[in-house]
């Protein structure tokens, strides 16, 4: 039987084996970055190009880290029962900043770089969207809770 604990595990599993990921991929593509970026066209032969793309690839692993780190603490207010509170409306509201943010950068990278990275930007976009609404229904959530709280 499929508990909330054990979702809640597998969430916190899920956001720390994608850190990992993020942050080797990350150290591995900062050393590899000529090798990785020569399978993607033959633009990447300048050094400026390989420059661009390392600090466009980074910065994307950033928000992505970043993104991650802010899902740990809404899961760890979670856990605890804190679910309409303000502070996870502040946690939605940044996650959302930070699709946004790398939809920026995919978008960046999809003009300097490669047009593949629209895809990026499509997507990360996307989600930012997402999270925009359902930061404002637990925004509402909240206002409907502290309303509650006052009346009893």
């Amino acid at each position: 039987m499929w508990t909330k604990k054990m979702s809640l595990l597998l969430s916190r599993g899920c956001v720390f084996v994608f850190f990992a990921l993020i942050l080797a991929g990350t150290i591995i593509i900062s050393f590899e970055t000529p090798i990785f970026l020569r399978h993607l066209g033959g633009v990447f032969d300048t050094p400026k190009m390989l420059a661009v793309s390392l600090v466009l690839l980074c910065a994307a692993a950033v928000s992505g880290l970043l993104a991650l780190v802010a899902l740990h603490f809404l899961l760890n207010h979670i856990a605890r029962g804190d679910v309409f509170i303000p502070a996870n409306v502040r946690l939605l509201r940044i996650l959302s900043w930070l699709c946004f943010c790398a939809a920026g950068i995919f978008g960046a990278a999809g003009l300097t770089l490669h047009p593949v990275f629209h895809f990026g930007l499509l997507g990360a976009a996307f989600i930012g969207i997402l999270l925009r609404v359902v930061k404002n229904a637990f925004a509402e959530a909240v206002e409907l809770k502290n309303e509650n709280d006052l009346t009893v």
